[in-house]
């Protein structure tokens, strides 16, 4: 019986880790900006634009893909605007400002458990509104 118990607990660590540290997917040709990868069931990478620029071009973008947009808020200095597809499933754009505050990191993350085709149109969609 403790056997067993020692290897379902095993079994329930091994996926925790795995889905706590992602795989890194890079995305060098196919979306716009730099650095863009899917890591951790979401799409970032950094883009030439000031957090304000980039918080108001996510939800242009959002509104025109027909989600519920919530309020931006400030967590660990990062803005985070949250937000729902039409289906329901959970948006989170995610942007931390750099120091030169003209350069940010843009974060996409769809649902608990990541939508990289979802998070990497919204990703290109914003990019492509910021330029």
């Amino acid at each position: 019986m403790m056997r067993q118990l020692r290897s379902m607990a095993s079994v329930c660590l091994l996926m925790a880790m795995t889905l706590a540290v992602g795989c890194a997917t890079p995305m060098t040709s196919e979306l716009p900006g730099e650095n863009v990868t899917y890591t951790r069931q979401a799409t970032q990478g950094d883009v030439r634009a000031d957090v304000d620029s980039v918080i108001e071009a996510a939800e242009s973008v959002m509104a025109l893909m027909q989600m519920d947009i919530g309020e931006v808020e400030l967590r660990e200095g990062a803005h985070v605007l949250p937000g729902r597809t039409s289906t329901g499933r959970m948006v989170r754009i995610t942007v931390f400002p750099y120091e030169d505050e003209q350069t940010s990191q843009l974060r996409v993350r769809i649902g608990s458990f990541g939508d990289q085709q979802l998070s990497n149109e919204l990703y290109r969609r914003i990019v492509n509104r910021l330029e």
